[in-house]
């Protein structure tokens, strides 16, 4: 199955639509998306897995290692997750490294919180 990724650039953050599968032969073009992201925007990451219909590990470990590069004060949190993901998250422990919310109505208020708290002088 082909994969398609969508990225829409917004006030405070990027919004990352995949859609199809991410497998060994396509992690390394979400990887690089990925990579583009984090060093290029000084904005939170939110990716939309409505349409992520299923990944390896290989899929696992580029978001691993993204969140390792997102900028100081800044967020990836995963949306809009599908149950077989989900599980795959949960049992690989991922889960506890990238917060997952289950929409992204909800994603960007958590942003917005964030956001705020970090604009109080001390």
């Amino acid at each position: 199955m082909a994969l398609t990724i969508n990225l829409e650039e917004h006030n405070n953050y990027i919004l990352l639509d995949i859609i199809g599968a991410i497998d060994a032969s396509n992690a390394g073009v979400v990887d690089r998306y990925l990579e583009f992201i984090v060093s290029n925007y000084n904005k939170h990451l939110l990716i939309d897995g409505s349409q992520l219909q299923s990944t390896t590990i290989a899929g696992l470990q580029v978001f691993i290692k993204a969140k390792q590069k997102v900028p100081l004060f800044k967020m990836m949190i995963f949306c809009n997750i599908t149950t077989g993901i989900m599980s795959l998250i949960e049992l690989s422990g991922i889960a506890s490294l990238i917060p997952i919310v289950p929409n992204i109505i909800d994603g960007k208020s958590i942003l917005k919180k964030i956001d705020s708290f970090h604009e109080i002088e001390y």
